[in-house]
């Protein structure tokens, strides 16, 4: 936008210029001299000169006028012809005119079917060329309105109401294609401050102009479009639209891009090690997921091998209630016997020294009751108990010494066993806890192993991303500079300008197109300015710069 507003400026100062240019012109020639061509070419005198006089060197300006009717189609249209001559001699100019004037000295301009000749001194020569054909590389096609109501220009003068109008500006022909590519058009409008308010212009310009309001639209080169202005009006009148369009060439300073060019490399650096780091984050994660996977495998495999000690521990619990059970009846009957040792000890002693003192005795008994054979058998009996029994004797007192030993350490045994037990309870509790424990962390690793999952595709494609986001950043620097080349290419343009008025014509060093619309105004005003005196152009320039 801030490029359209410097470029209306410098356009709203050379429309000024050439409607002022426009106005000279017309009032200095608003009837040319129609030159009789049979005079000119039978003018001896002219027809010397050229053939005396060499070629000119010189370079040359076109400045077209068009004078448009109030819907926009060309009236009347002529060219005047500026010419810097650097070296005098003779110029032939080509274009297509019904009617020549020479507008420097009184001097005829000889022509030639489309062929102007004629001797130019060193300095400035100007003529004037009415253009055939009437055709201009733009059409204009203006409509008007009064309360939504379509309207002839000619009938607006002196109305009142909501008006509107409607600018419709197209490319005409191939023929002026280049003009119509390369040149920028300024459309400017006066409304009387007294006679027009609430003014809307889409797309506009307003500008106040003393006791009036300038509208100014911009059409830039190769573009078409429709410009509306509206506004209350009372007693409406206006001046003619005028037109300006010339070759735009304006030769923008580009910021220094090299710091930004510096800071999109270090972007393209840092968004390729963000590239690089998201892979080997996903690699990782990647990683991590299969981890976790099998640890959670690993752990569903421990809770069924936890489960089957947890139902062996049960029945190891439950065994060992009934051994404690069966170890406290040994524990008690051991601790009995133990009690009876003395008893046993000494009762084992008598009958010893018993069996001892019948052997010692068995020989003063009277046996002769027995035969020989019951006699011996019973003294080889007793004399055998007697001799054995000592270390029976000897055996029980071991024996209830083992028993008083085994006693005492079964006690503890027993005590041990009853802690033992209760500690397994305790661990079965502790294993039903850790199988809890355990089921719960294998829920949750499978929460986590499912997490993880879906994280390492969300970073593979995370990755996908900053690949394709580092191999865009990576051309950022230079798509940048090409970028801004395409975006300024339509305001930075190189344009040799071609001739209006024939292509073939040359040494043209410019061609801008000065056009306008009728004005529409009442009687009254029609008639005081034909009353008015029209001031000479050094009277313009002068009032310009007051």
């Amino acid at each position: 936008m801030r490029v359209k507003s410097v470029i209306a400026m410098v356009m709203t100062a050379a429309l000024v210029v050439s409607t002022i240019s426009f106005g000279v012109y017309k009032s200095n020639h608003k009837e040319p001299v129609v030159k009789d061509v049979k005079a000119a070419n039978n003018n001896a005198a002219t027809n010397n000169k050229l053939n005396l006089s060499g070629d000119a060197i010189y370079t040359k300006d076109e400045n077209v006028y068009g004078v448009l009717n109030l819907d926009g189609s060309v009236s009347e249209m002529y060219v005047v012809n500026q010419f810097e001559v650097e070296k005098e001699g003779v110029i032939k100019d080509l274009g297509n005119y019904e009617n020549v004037t020479n507008l420097t000295n009184p001097e005829e301009i000889v022509t030639d079917g489309n062929e102007h000749s004629f001797v130019a001194d060193k300095g400035y020569f100007y003529y004037q060329g009415e253009v055939g054909n009437k055709e201009m590389p733009w059409t204009f096609d203006v409509k008007y309105y009064l309360d939504d109501e379509e309207i002839l220009g000619d009938e607006l003068a002196g109305k009142s109401g909501r008006f509107r109008t409607e600018i419709k500006v197209k490319n005409s022909s191939k023929e002026y294609k280049d003009f119509y590519e390369n040149y920028l058009l300024q459309i400017s409008m006066t409304l009387d401050n007294e006679k027009a308010s609430n003014i809307n212009a889409d797309d506009g310009q307003i500008a106040d102009a003393g006791t009036s309001k300038q509208i100014n639209y911009t059409v830039l080169p190769g573009k078409e479009g429709t410009f509306k202005l509206e506004a209350d009006v009372i007693d409406f009148s206006m001046a003619g639209i005028s037109i300006a369009a010339v070759p735009y060439s304006m030769n923008v300073e580009l910021p220094d891009t090299d710091s930004m060019a510096e800071g999109l490399t270090k972007l393209s650096d840092g968004v390729s090690k963000l590239d690089e780091g998201a892979g080997k984050l996903d690699d990782g994660v990647s990683e991590l997921a299969d981890g976790v996977e099998k640890y959670v495998g690993g752990i569903k495999k421990f809770n069924t091998g936890l489960s089957t000690v947890n139902e062996n521990y049960s029945k190891l619990s439950e065994g060992g209630t009934k051994i404690v059970k069966g170890s406290s009846g040994i524990n008690s009957g051991l601790a009995q016997l133990s009690k009876n040792k003395e008893s046993i000890d000494s009762g084992s002693d008598s009958i010893n020294k018993a069996l001892s003192g019948l052997k010692s005795r068995i020989s003063d008994m009277d046996l002769s009751s027995l035969s020989d054979e019951d006699r011996a058998i019973l003294v080889g009996t007793i004399n055998s108990l007697a001799d054995n029994y000592g270390e029976f004797n000897s055996g029980i007192k071991a024996y209830t010494k083992g028993v008083e030993n085994i006693a005492d350490g079964y006690n503890k045994f027993d005590s041990g066993l009853s802690d033992y037990v209760s500690g397994v309870k305790k661990m079965g509790e502790g294993i039903d806890k850790l199988a809890s424990g355990s089921k719960k962390l294998a829920d949750n690793g499978g929460k986590l192993c499912d997490g993880l999952k879906e994280l390492s595709s969300g970073l593979s494609e995370y990755k996908e991303g900053t690949g394709e986001f580092a191999d865009k950043v990576s051309d950022m620097p230079d798509e940048m500079d090409k970028q801004i080349d395409e975006m300024m290419s339509d305001y930075v343009k190189e344009y040799d300008a071609v001739s209006f008025a024939n292509a073939k014509n040359r040494n043209i060093n410019a061609v801008q197109f000065i056009i306008k619309t009728k004005d529409i105004k009442t009687e009254d005003v029609v008639k005081k300015v034909e009353e008015e005196e029209v001031p000479s152009f050094a009277e313009r320039v002068a009032k310009l710069f007051k």
